[in-house]
């Protein structure tokens, strides 16, 4: 069977349709509570394990950023529901507070990438240092690059 076909024979229903998206908001903006708080936990989590590896001030203001971000996600939730909002006012709030989020983890992580020492940053490969010619000859990777020594 088509898509054609089941179209053709599907009444669409609006008020159904208006039911579904109010209960996928309402789930959507019920999960904020556990994923806010994830968030923080995280965050913390990953401060915990680039403690050393990190400027001090660096570490602080990522976490800093990342709970900044989400309390302004909770904030938010919290008065929308103190207040009627309409069904896209509430999914393009989601959408900002999400969006948010995810630039001060990321922005957090590209700052912190190429200030991280040892095997932690990214940055630190070199194809000429032993270590990484002989990881990238285990890992199958030398045909990617020009070096025949591994």
């Amino acid at each position: 069977m088509t898509v054609e076909a089941v179209a053709r024979n599907t009444v669409r229903n609006p008020q159904v349709e208006a039911e579904v998206r109010r209960a996928a908001l309402g789930q959507l903006l019920k999960g904020g509570p556990l994923a806010e708080s994830l968030h923080v936990v995280l965050v913390l989590i990953v401060a915990a394990l680039v403690w050393d590896s990190l400027p001090r001030a660096l570490t602080i203001g990522w976490v800093g950023a990342v709970t900044a971000a989400a309390a302004l996600r909770t904030w938010w939730r919290l008065g929308l529901s103190r207040r009627t909002a309409s069904p896209e006012e509430a999914l393009r709030g989601v959408r900002l507070t999400v969006a948010g989020v995810g630039l001060a983890w990321g922005f957090g992580a590209a700052a912190a990438i190429p200030s991280a020492t040892g095997a932690v940053s990214a940055t630190s490969w070199s194809p000429s240092s032993p270590p990484s010619r002989s990881a990238s000859c285990c890992w199958g990777t030398p045909a990617l690059t020009s070096s025949r020594r591994c």
